[in-house]
């Protein structure tokens, strides 16, 4: 059991690499908000619900898979891997200004709630493929590790974009270092996938 325990920092490195960008956004929605906080984090969690189930019933599907092709599911590895290196691209490339989000408005707790879980689901993209993938790879037994980590570095990363919106400081040297730190890990998530581990379903 104690060398599954692996997947833990790997997934918390894949929440890492797909949700910094998300996490700067929920400062921004928390900021915009200033008045709704709770709505704001529940909208946030909402959304980080929804894209693990998904991630969860997509990685499933990979049981569907007969054993003889059961070999090839660690190739996924692949998608994260290139998105790392597409992070990495663009990383040297000229930043533009993000105007994404639009002029706040004065709204009810219910519509913080919805907005915020739908500008954090539009952006979690990254996210479904990353731990899709991640769950397709892994033995059943590890899925449910992979959950409670992303559970808990969900609710981590709550508590820190509370804490950055009081730290101004702390939240621009995050926006710079996640422009190079996200694409690495995701680099390196892929690498692991692509391996074979005691935590994949079909270990060489």
């Amino acid at each position: 059991m104690d060398s599954l325990l692996i997947i833990i920092p790997v997934t918390a490195a894949a929440f890492i690499a797909t949700n910094t960008d998300n996490l700067i956004l929920l400062v921004a929605l928390l900021s915009r908000h200033a008045g709704h906080r709770a709505p704001v984090i529940a909208g946030y969690l909402a959304a980080m619900a929804i894209l693990f189930g998904a991630s969860f019933a997509i990685g499933r599907t990979a049981e569907l898979i007969p054993e003889t092709y059961l070999g090839y599911v660690g190739y996924l590895g692949i998608i994260p891997l290139l998105m790392g290196i597409n992070g990495i691209i663009a990383a040297l490339r000229p930043a533009q200004q993000d105007s994404s989000l639009p002029t706040p408005k004065l709204m009810l707790p219910g519509a913080v709630v919805a907005t915020t879980m739908l500008t954090q689901l539009s952006n979690g993209v990254d996210t479904l493929l990353a731990f899709s993938t991640l769950f397709a790879d892994s033995l059943t037994p590890v899925d449910t590790l992979v959950l409670v980590t992303a559970a808990s570095m969900a609710m981590l990363f709550a508590v820190t974009a509370v804490y950055i919106l009081e730290h101004q400081a702390l939240g621009n040297w995050l926006k710079r270092a996640s422009v190079y730190l996200t694409p690495l890990l995701l680099t390196g998530v892929g690498i692991f996938i692509l391996l074979d581990t005691v935590t994949d379903k079909v270990p060489a």
